[in-house]
């Protein structure tokens, strides 16, 4: 029997709050209750579970996540929080300081016009607001860039609006999934094509790390399970 991954990612809702066109989160999902939700943590902990990654939809429109991640980093796991970022302020990044390992923001132009194609209107301004916020706590940031055919030209221009303090810039290769497939058309990136930035990107000299993810990248899509 194939062992799990010890990184177990969880949608812990459908629900969000943009209507990104390649996005691929589950469209509907018996959301728990915040005590199921509670012994589905401990469960997690139990099964050899060593990080948890809270995602969704938008994780952050959950009453209780703070809650839950609290609990979450009570059980002993390494705790992760996947956020578009618009529900972001800063007293709750205080509330989430001292439970929250890890952040995961999503940036896919360098501007307010290039990101607002992905977005939409005040994600970009959102998002870096919110890594100002970050910049003096105790939690590792990561951003995440969805490489597609339309910001493939300009995706270098991003690296220059990240801040240095970031812990790591990820680049994933578009992925025809779930809602994705419908605007494949838009988004589609060849293997050919992808293998061409990739190679660009990885030459970059950045003071941060850097990880550029494609659909074939088994040993990264293997690390982890989702439920």
């Amino acid at each position: 029997m194939k062992r799990k991954p010890k990184i177990i990612v969880w949608n812990v809702t459908s629900k969000c709050n943009l209507a990104c066109e390649y996005c691929f989160r589950p469209t509907r999902i018996k959301e728990p209750s915040t005590q199921k939700a509670l012994d589905k943590i401990e469960q997690f902990r139990k099964q050899g579970g060593t990080s948890l990654v809270f995602t969704g939809g938008e994780p952050l429109l959950r009453q209780d996540i703070v809650k839950l991640i609290e609990f979450a980093k009570e059980q002993g796991l390494y705790t992760i929080l996947h956020t578009n970022g618009l529900l972001l302020r800063e007293d709750l990044f205080d509330k989430m300081e001292r439970n929250l390992d890890q952040i995961n923001l999503p940036l896919d132009g360098y501007n307010e016009e290039t990101n607002r194609i992905f977005r939409g209107k005040g994600h970009f301004r959102q998002v870096m607001q919110s890594l100002s916020w970050l910049k003096n706590k105790d939690i590792r940031v990561i951003i995440s860039t969805c490489l597609t055919s339309i910001n493939k030209d300009y995706i270098t221009k991003i690296a220059r609006v990240i801040p240095q303090f970031i812990y790591k810039w990820r680049i994933f290769q578009f992925s025809p999934q779930g809602k994705a497939k419908e605007f494949i058309d838009k988004f589609y990136l060849s293997d050919k094509e992808f293998a061409i930035i990739r190679e660009k990107i990885e030459k970059m000299d950045l003071p941060f790390k850097m990880q550029v993810i494609g659909i074939k990248d088994r040993k990264f899509h293997e690390s982890y399970y989702v439920v």
